[in-house]
């Protein structure tokens, strides 16, 4: 009986803890290890330099969902939220430089700013360090009904158009 019902408690610890597993790669595509990692708190090295260093931000103008203008004509978007909420738990006042794509390029290779968002095929690799993904973006490629691709895999050798600045 005692056997049973310890095997039954295992088995349901076994079974949310896989749920909460596939919940955490659904929601933010990472395992626990990655989770545990993000999670932790800034090291006091980290701390100092940005209670010491005034940062500015770059952001493209008008990229969604990065950045854009909300109806009031006011910024808005993921990155300027996160700049803002990671502003007031550092207790520094950071800055957010909107600006066209190769402009913020340059003010980033110039140290006009010191943090940006751009692509890793934008800035050679050896020369900056990139963090992990802010977003992973998914989407779709849509035929007509009476296409002859029947699988993602045949479009080996097709080229396709994309929006400008969007990148598969």
């Amino acid at each position: 009986m005692k056997r049973s019902i310890s095997l039954t408690m295992a088995a349901a610890v076994l079974i949310i803890w896989l749920g909460a597993s596939i919940n955490m790669m659904i929601r933010y595509n990472m395992d626990w290890i990655d989770y545990t990692k993000y999670s932790m708190d800034l090291t006091p090295s980290q701390k100092e330099y940005f209670s010491k260093a005034h940062i500015t931000c770059g952001v493209q103008y008008n990229r969604l969902p990065i950045s854009f203008l909300n109806e009031e004509q006011q910024n808005d978007g993921i990155f300027i939220d996160f700049i803002n909420l990671l502003s007031v738990e550092l207790e520094n006042d950071m800055d957010i430089k909107l600006n066209q794509e190769s402009n913020l390029t340059r003010d980033f290779e110039t140290g006009a700013i010191q943090a940006a968002i751009v692509d890793k095929s934008q800035l050679p690799a050896e020369d900056f360090l990139f963090t992990e993904p802010l977003y992973i973006m998914h989407g779709k490629i849509l035929v007509k009904e009476n296409s002859s691709f029947d699988n993602i895999n045949q479009l080996a050798d097709v080229r396709i158009a994309v929006e400008e600045g969007d990148q598969l």
